[in-house]
């Protein structure tokens, strides 16, 4: 199978640390055909702005980080009319809904991300790697990904090809 990996903040930001799970840069480094999507991108932008709020230095470093890894020729999955559409359609859903909102009372800000790097692997047929696989479950129930991936655990949630979820040791909330 020619996997192609849209890869989760969860995931990359492992190359970014002082301390990064060597697994996960092992299996980086193994597969070819990985993709950041604009979600993640943004994920990134978001979390190096609220830092410099408190820590102007790291913030700086994750800059560095965050240009060296858009310089390395990775391929980007832009928002493109499909993604877009798909990405409308999950906004529209109301199971969906506490991705995008805070819980009242809440200052966390929702930004909807994960629905987006999910939208563009449904329209550019990805394989969603990532760590937090319980939010991704969540969106496959309503619409299915082309694959659900954690490197860390070498674990396929969704299978490419068999839409149903693989719960080994995994419980949904």
């Amino acid at each position: 199978m020619n996997l192609r990996y849209a890869l989760d903040s969860s995931v990359l930001s492992e190359t970014s640390k002082q301390r990064p799970d060597l697994g996960i840069l092992l299996w980086l480094a193994q597969v070819r055909r990985l993709v950041i999507p604009v979600g993640t991108i943004i994920e990134f932008e978001y979390g190096i702005h609220l830092a410099a709020e408190h820590d102007l230095e790291k913030a700086l470093a994750l800059t560095d980080w965050l240009e060296g890894l858009l310089a390395s020729g990775m391929r980007v999955a832009e928002t493109d009319v499909n993604v877009a559409r798909k990405y409308g359609q999950m906004r529209a859903c109301g199971a969906l809904r506490p991705f995008f909102e805070a819980p009242v009372g809440s200052r966390r800000i929702k930004g909807g991300q994960d629905v987006h790097i999910a939208a563009a692997a449904i329209a550019h047929e990805l394989v969603i790697a990532t760590l937090n696989v319980k939010d991704f479950l969540t969106i496959h129930r309503y619409f299915p990904l082309p694959g659900l991936y954690n490197p860390k655990e070498d674990h396929w949630y969704v299978v490419p090809g068999d839409k149903r979820v693989r719960y080994r040791d995994f419980v949904a909330a």
